[in-house]
């Protein structure tokens, strides 16, 4: 979700990561995973080599952040529930009840997962980091965070009092926000703008007022879901600074049919935005001072981050999610349109110790694209990706987007974002 693409969001941006200091410094992760990982259960085991289908979609399922998240919600449930492959990553699935609800859909064919589980007040496993904020963030602004409150839920309240869309709190209360958005740091625009989305709006401004720290949406929950046919062990997440969101990446060992350990990592990383309307509003910003330089900064550091970690791994990567990075791609023939280049630190990043599941002829997709009414427009890019740690290129079968059929709704696709799928060989 580049800038534009996050203006359809209203003001709603992601999180940061800090990077490793010296090898003291490397993180020590958290095992605060959740989910049905199946402990020591193995498969019966196969000889020769096994074909895993891989797949990683964004759902959207982020309040009021994307449109018509009631209604596509149902729908995505039970698509998902159709879904038999090997490994699946989900991203936004922010709230607890929609791992729960889509971890019991997808059982049967997936019946092991795993997900973190963390709030406001959980640790960060990054070090070094820098403190934190200790106020609240509407500390001195507690009357325009209330006038602000108080516009949503005259204009924009639904009946169970969550906001009705970004859309309509753009429409009326841009400039109620507007003190909120032109404070020095902005931290109590941020807080609102985070909040509003997935809490009850007469919160909103509460919590902002009286919250310690950075008072994250979604109370702190992180978005990843991990899904696997096979039992997954050695379950961990690196949880690390967040700056509106939670941020953390769920790791897991899958055993295959054949033997083979596969270490898989579930990842959403967090946008660049560079418009005025996402300003940055935490401490982790590399000493950068415009607004894209600080967010590119925290994406800089989050995925080196990431890539510490997975240097532990001893054994086989699955290295996959959204990555909100999008390689420049002047006129693919599937869409006669540009791909939007994103995010080139990271995929830089990981081209070095890493190979995308790309088979050969695969033909480029945007991923998010401008067509897709849920994505307000913009460019198209590719921000969903896999790759693979340890097994060579030639091993991938078939590459694929997916869940980009069109359909007869207002919405017209699942979600804003369409999905990927490999299918690889792994040998034992």
């Amino acid at each position: 979700m580049n800038a534009k693409h996050a203006l359809s969001r209203m003001m709603v941006a992601s999180a940061v990561l800090v990077g490793c200091g010296s090898d003291d410094d490397k993180p020590t992760p958290d095992t605060g995973v959740t989910g049905d990982t199946g402990g020591d259960a193995a498969d019966t085991l196969v000889s020769g080599p096994v074909d895993l289908q891989i797949d990683t979609y964004n759902v959207a399922l982020a309040g009021a952040a994307v449109e018509y998240a009631a209604e596509r919600r149902p729908l995505i449930v039970a698509e998902l529930g159709k879904l038999a492959g090997d490994i699946a990553c989900l991203q936004e699935v922010w709230q607890e009840a929609d791992k729960v609800a889509i971890a019991a859909a997808m059982k049967a064919n997936y019946p092991y997962s795993a997900w973190p589980k963390t709030d406001r007040s959980t640790k960060y496993d990054v070090t070094p980091t820098p403190p934190a904020p200790t106020t609240a963030p509407c500390a001195g602004l507690e009357k325009e965070a209330d006038d602000v409150a108080k516009c949503l839920i005259d204009n924009c309240s639904t009946a169970d009092g969550k906001l009705t869309s970004t859309a309509c709190a753009k429409d009326k209360c841009i400039a109620t926000v507007a003190p909120l958005l032109g404070a020095p740091d902005a931290g109590c625009y941020g807080c609102v703008v985070s909040n509003m989305v997935s809490e009850k709006l007469a919160t909103v401004a509460p919590t902002c007022k009286t919250s310690k720290g950075l008072a994250l949406g979604y109370g702190g929950q992180a978005s990843p879901l991990l899904l696997s046919k096979h039992a997954l062990t050695d379950v961990a997440q690196l949880v690390v600074p967040g700056c509106w969101q939670q941020r953390s990446v769920t790791r897991a060992t899958a055993t295959l049919t054949n033997g083979a350990k596969v270490d898989v990592y579930c990842n959403h990383l967090s946008p660049v935005n560079n418009d005025g309307t996402l300003p940055y509003t935490c401490p982790w910003s590399g000493g950068e001072t415009s607004t894209p330089k600080r967010w590119e900064a925290e994406q800089k550091l989050q995925i080196d981050a990431i890539l510490a970690w997975a240097k532990a791994s001893k054994n086989r990567v699955i290295f996959l999610g959204d990555l909100n990075a999008s390689p420049a791609i002047a006129s693919p023939p599937a869409e006669g349109a540009a791909i939007e280049g994103y995010g080139a630190y990271v995929l830089e990043s990981l081209g070095k110790v890493y190979v995308e599941a790309l088979a050969p002829g695969y033909v480029p997709k945007c991923t998010f694209c401008k067509y897709n009414p849920l994505t307000g427009g913009g460019e198209n890019t590719w921000l969903d990706h896999i790759y693979l740690g340890g097994v060579d290129k030639s091993r991938v079968k078939s590459t694929t987007c997916t869940f980009d059929t069109k359909l007869a709704t207002p919405f017209e696709y699942l979600s804003d974002h369409f999905g990927m799928r490999a299918v690889v060989t792994f040998d034992p």
